[in-house]
């Protein structure tokens, strides 16, 4: 039975974990501007985190730009190579697990579930970036030895509208990455994925509407996670 996973805010959690018969609880880490040091990770630890996602950006400039940015010197080192590298290795030495999320960001508000390209050319040479930028990331998370990929985050009209070229990707992923992999679709479109039975997990952003009052009980939102779960 497949699991799924649910990104809840800035943490994820998992229905079991495969890799053994704990729990997982995980802490995401975004990418940031300053190399990680033991200092740095010491309250993830302290909270008992035997989980961390890596958070490393693309940058694209609008949802119907054909160029995504990746791994540039003008980047944040946490971004870059190097940088993830460095972050696996400390949090490793801790014993704690890593998966690495890369993801799209759009600026101004843009949404990647809209990314859309205006032709037949400009999805070839979006799809061709995207190869590049994602098989970037999934080379590091092989070498550095992440236990998990997480192939990006909420791009769903780009998934149903080239489901083939998704299908063909997932492919040159495995080939590239043999640890476990998963991705991010958002709370009202994870239905619609057409390629949820290729990975290992299904995962969902859970931003679920729980209760329409403004300050809900604890019970109400206990009892509407119910049927979610």
């Amino acid at each position: 039975m497949k699991k799924i996973v649910l990104f809840i805010l800035f943490s994820f959690l998992f229905c079991q974990d495969n890799f053994g018969q704990n729990k997982i609880n995980g802490i995401s880490f975004v990418a940031s501007n300053r190399e990680i040091k033991l200092q740095t990770i010491e309250p993830i630890l302290a909270v008992n985190a035997n989980w961390v996602t890596l958070m490393p950006f693309g940058f694209m400039k609008t949802e119907s730009d054909t160029s995504i940015i990746f791994n540039s010197k003008k980047q944040w080192i946490n971004e870059r190579k190097e940088g993830i590298e460095k972050s696996v290795a400390l949090f490793k030495s801790k014993k704690v697990k890593l998966m690495l999320k890369p993801q799209i960001w759009i600026p101004n508000g843009g949404f990647t579930g809209n990314i859309k390209m205006k032709s037949e050319k400009d999805w070839q040479n979006y799809e061709d970036n995207y190869e590049k930028f994602i098989l970037f990331y999934a080379q590091i998370a092989q070498t550095s030895k992440c236990e998990m990929l997480c192939i990006d985050t909420e791009l769903n009209v780009f998934i149903t509208a080239r489901p083939k070229y998704w299908d063909k990707l997932i492919t040159k992923i495995k080939k590239k990455f043999t640890g476990k992999i998963t991705y991010a679709e958002n709370w009202d479109t994870y239905k619609s994925v057409p390629f949820f039975a290729a990975l290992d997990y299904i995962g969902i952003d859970a931003y679920f509407p729980l209760d329409k009052a403004k300050t809900p009980t604890i019970k109400a939102i206990e009892v509407a996670w119910q049927p979610i779960k």
